[in-house]
């Protein structure tokens, strides 16, 4: 795969990660992107601990959003019966208004944070960086047999900066 066709997949990259990343973890992969291509742009193992590192980030993000998402259906659930049991069971309305409240605010936030679109958008961000990852190996291995030392460096310098550019662009 030719530094074009990874520049071409990296090229959404750096907007789903700045959606789905903490400016902490945008910051220090936006750092790292920046230092390997300043000291060592050939470097083939910070390139892919950079990558491991922020898809399990995303991860994180991922998991972070399917447990939101449980807790607040359940928060709903819950609350919605509790209001029922309490509006049955007791002769105030103060009870019932409460549980209700508090199961209406769940699906509010649900509607309004949107946890599926980012446990999508993460799924997705996660496979075109394993893809931008599967692209630079394959390139590193063609690079391989390339005799000339200078020729195999520059091609695997051109690939990892095509690669880095994006990953460096993310702004918190």
């Amino acid at each position: 795969m030719d530094p074009v066709t990874i520049t071409t997949l990296a090229a959404p990259v750096p907007k789903l990660l700045i959606e789905l990343l903490s400016s902490k973890d945008k910051r220090a992969v936006s750092t790292e992107a920046g230092f390997i291509l300043e000291t060592e742009p050939e470097s083939i193992p910070r390139i892919r601990s950079l990558f491991d590192t922020t898809n399990s980030r995303l991860r994180s993000t991922w998991t972070l959003t399917i447990a939101m998402t449980v807790t607040l259906f359940a928060l709903f659930v819950a609350m919605a019966v509790a209001a029922v049991v309490a509006g049955l069971g007791s002769g105030s309305t103060a009870y019932p208004i409460v549980f209700g409240g508090i199961s209406a605010s769940s699906l509010l936030t649900v509607i309004l944070w949107k946890p599926y679109d980012k446990a999508f958008q993460a799924t997705v961000t996660t496979q075109r960086l394993e893809m931008i990852l599967i692209g630079l190996e394959e390139e590193w291995a063609a690079s391989s047999s390339v005799g000339d030392p200078k020729v195999r460096s520059d091609r695997i310098r051109a690939a990892n900066r095509a690669a880095l550019k994006h990953m460096e662009s993310l702004k918190p």
